[in-house]
């Protein structure tokens, strides 16, 4: 168990308002993050969880939200709603987070996931101390996978902090871009890894609502791709 002093930290938006997301029923999204928080208060047992929310939907009357609250110990954080529809899904999170990150300042280091998702692997994935920043990069695709990500607080506020104002999905400039520039442009003397076994994804996607329920075969090639990368002190994957 790492002896830093960690959050994780869930995002969230109940009430949907930005461009390209097929997957707006609020009462839906409100069950699977309620779903994620049950999982991962149990998974992350000896960490903080915080759900961090951004929309004007009313938890406190939520007979649902109410009941996870009395099964499990987990925080939230509310946020404004953001009028950002066209700039889109990635420039209200990470502006979130921002805000977030600056609140929390007795943490050393943060877990980020995606609120709806469930990673069944994330507890193994971040069994460690964390330097700098441990992230999926591809380099065939020239993003960053932002749906999990686990970095110490002076590498976020050093590298990320405002990395948001350059999202803008109606441009097609998403967030997973912007942050795989930072990562590639950037001089970072903080150590920047890739997870060592590949995320077990379940869920749906926010913008197609499609599943991502993974092959096993491709993700026992992925795991084995990754061994290697490892060894040759590969930065990027090529997947």
């Amino acid at each position: 168990m790492p002896n830093q002093k960690r959050a994780i930290l869930l995002t969230g938006t109940i009430v949907t308002n930005s461009i390209h997301t097929e997957h707006n029923d609020p009462e839906k999204r409100l069950a699977e993050y309620l779903k994620s928080i049950l999982f991962y208060t149990d998974l992350f047992c000896n960490d903080t969880v915080y759900f961090l929310e951004n929309s004007d939907y009313n938890l406190e009357h939520s007979e649902a939200f109410n009941n996870a609250r009395r099964q499990a110990k987990f925080e939230v954080l509310r946020f404004t709603t953001e009028n950002k529809y066209y700039e889109g899904k990635g420039y209200q999170e990470f502006k979130m987070l921002d805000e977030a990150i600056l609140r929390l300042t007795q943490y050393d280091a943060f877990i980020k996931i995606t609120g709806r998702y469930l990673i069944r692997n994330a507890s193994t994935l971040t069994d460690t101390e964390c330097g700098g920043l441990i992230i999926d990069c591809s380099l065939k695709r020239r993003l960053a996978d932002t749906y999990i990500f686990y970095c110490t607080r002076s590498f976020y506020l050093n590298h990320f902090l405002g990395a948001y104002q350059s999202a803008n999905d109606s441009k097609s400039r998403f967030i997973e871009h912007v942050i795989f520039n930072r990562l590639t442009t950037l001089s970072i003397p903080e150590p920047v890894h890739f997870f060592t076994k590949t995320p077990l994804l379940e869920g749906t996607t926010g913008s197609y609502g499609l599943s991502l329920k993974q092959n096993p075969v491709r993700v026992l090639l992925k795991n084995g791709l990754r061994f290697c990368y490892k060894l040759v002190g590969r930065k990027h994957l090529n997947f």
